[in-house]
């Protein structure tokens, strides 16, 4: 959830979309900048997308279960 909403973010399309999953990779201290990696399905091809923020504008996350 970034500073100053109230939903998660969503990345896909349309009017109502689902938050979207990131998956975390890595944080650059030096920058503050967090780098997530989340897919993307335009059509019918998965495609893996990465996502980099500055940590300053997280307000919060939240974990989701670990598939079995």
């Amino acid at each position: 959830m970034l500073k100053g909403t109230a939903e998660f973010l969503a990345l896909g399309p349309g009017q109502n979309p689902q938050p979207t999953e990131f998956s975390f990779v890595r944080f650059k201290e030096e920058t503050c900048c967090a780098i997530f990696t989340f897919s993307q399905q335009p059509g019918a091809v998965p495609a893996e997308r990465e996502f980099i923020i500055d940590c300053r504008s997280i307000a919060a996350l939240s974990p989701l279960p670990f598939p079995l």
